[in-house]
């Protein structure tokens, strides 16, 4: 899905523009070991990396965002000018099975004003489907192609969005995330990250 087409106003000053995202996510030759690091995993490996949304979306609209980054729904409407989606897993190759996913997004608006509406709508957005089950859609996986998360409380720290998501499709493979979302400047950070809870 494009930008939205509808009248945006002029760039900031000094705003972060689209070839400035790729830094901001840390992409690169190395950006892996810096999240290794972070996390404290010895392997993370580049499995996407894309402008734009992606192909996945929800059966509730309405809920934005809440379960992972490049959701159209939770980005369609909301006017932004660039976005940047990278995603690691910790499958070696030659290896199947992945314990964790992380997805990082970088979306820029035309104004710091617009990035921080954006986050104070997903705040109302995903508190109103706390404790309720929503759908993922991932029409490109044939063995899983719905995935329902049930959607934990939102809660804002440190001035970062999270909410705790659950996969109820699964029992025998049971896989949690943890969503976080803020905005520094002009740029909404959107982060998932996921792991086997069993």
């Amino acid at each position: 899905m494009a930008p939205s087409t509808k009248p945006q106003p002029e760039p900031e000053p000094n705003a972060i523009h689209a070839g400035q995202l790729g830094g901001i996510l840390g992409l690169g030759d190395t950006d892996g070991v810096h999240i290794d690091a972070v996390l404290g995993v010895p392997y993370l490996g580049k499995t996407s990396e894309f402008f734009g949304l992606g192909g996945w979306s929800s059966d509730r609209p309405d809920c934005g965002g809440v379960l992972f980054p490049s959701l159209p729904q939770g980005y369609g409407d909301s006017g932004f000018k660039n976005t940047r989606m990278h995603g690691y897993v910790d499958t070696k190759p030659g290896e199947t099975d992945n314990h964790m996913l992380v997805e990082q997004q970088a979306t820029a608006f035309y104004t710091t004003a617009a990035a921080t509406e954006f986050v104070t709508k997903a705040v109302e957005k995903w508190g109103e489907c706390a404790h309720q089950v929503v759908t993922l859609n991932k029409p490109s996986d044939k063995h899983n192609p719905d995935e329902p998360y049930t959607v934990g409380a939102a809660a804002i720290v440190d001035g970062i969005l999270t909410v705790t998501t659950n996969r109820e499709s699964q029992p025998n493979d049971p896989w949690q995330c943890q969503h976080s979302l803020t905005s520094r400047r002009n740029v909404v950070i959107d982060v998932a990250i996921c792991t086997p809870t069993g």
